[in-house]
């Protein structure tokens, strides 16, 4: 089971609701895909990002939730994604693979939504340390774990932070009929979702 840890309460809130727990479970059962050569660490985030949206598309999850829904937005922050419980929780996610100033723009994003009341509980996935090998640069469950004292202090709303540790990882190179060729610099999530399905990704990467 991936680990988790919580600010006011939130790890005990994240256990009450089912729906939040498939979420979790089903952006761990994606395997970690590497593309060798690409850069200096095989990870690619892209790649991974899209197959963790698809996994909570599929499961009734909203993508990219506004952080502030007024009609005329001061912020246009966005999240990864959203769902409302059946009890009327609104539960905002962000996924994060940046390091930690990154990790420090979510906690504001949370901050603002929270005091705007748009949303009422918040979820933070972050690699373990297996997958911040891969990927190299990222802000690890360890360091939220090591850090956890110091980080309260930017944390104002409930919020569960939980580990995404993949039990394996896949080649995208080897094996599919994708080359290097086909992944360049500044890829976006939508030619990732594109290889994906051009090349029949889905089988490797545990996506419906």
């Amino acid at each position: 089971m991936p680990r988790t840890t919580g600010y006011f309460g939130g790890d005990k809130f994240a256990k009450k609701y089912p729906e939040v727990q498939n979420l979790i479970a089903a952006i761990n059962s994606i395997p970690l895909p590497l593309v060798p050569g690409y850069a200096k660490y095989p990870g690619h985030t892209v790649f991974w990002n899209e197959a963790i949206d698809i996994k909570a598309d599929a499961l009734g999850w909203d993508l990219q939730p506004k952080v502030d829904t007024l009609p005329n937005p001061k912020a246009r922050w966005k999240g990864d994604h959203f769902m409302q419980m059946p009890d009327g929780l609104r539960v905002f996610c962000e996924i994060e693979y940046g390091n930690s100033a990154s990790l420090f723009r979510d906690f504001a994003k949370f901050d603002l939504a929270s005091k705007l009341e748009t949303y009422d509980f918040f979820l933070l996935g972050v690699p373990g340390p297996n997958a911040k090998r891969e990927i190299g640069y990222a802000t690890s469950f360890d360091h939220v774990l090591n850090n956890r004292e110091y980080m309260k202090h930017f944390v104002n709303s409930p919020c569960c932070v939980f580990e995404i540790e993949p039990a394996s990882h896949v080649d995208l190179i080897t094996g599919s009929t994708m080359t290097l060729n086909d992944v360049n610099d500044r890829m976006s999530q939508q030619q990732a979702h594109d290889l994906i399905d051009n090349h029949n990704l889905r089988p490797l990467l545990n996506l419906p």
